[in-house]
């Protein structure tokens, strides 16, 4: 016999292990808003859409755009001058 967990808790726990996740600075799953991904990158908003090659992130059924911060460090890392 087992417990089945109602949406609720499902939902509960998830935020949880995405909570904990994130706090153990784990670049891989951390996301960025546009603004904070510009921030990082010292540009516009608008520049960083502009962008060819930074994968982003879209969340569907808001289309709320993301990057992963191990992806912008990548980035920065490849396009050193």
């Amino acid at each position: 016999m087992y417990y089945e967990l109602t949406e609720a808790e499902r939902e509960t726990i998830i935020a949880r292990l995405v909570d904990a996740l994130i706090k153990e600075n784990r670049d891989d799953l951390q996301l960025l808003s546009p603004a904070q991904t510009a921030g990082i990158l010292d540009m516009s908003p608008k520049t960083l859409a502009d962008i060819k090659g930074l994968p982003r992130i879209t969340i569907v059924p808001n289309k709320i755009i993301r990057y992963r911060l191990a992806d912008v460090k990548a980035w920065l890392e490849s396009n050193r001058a």
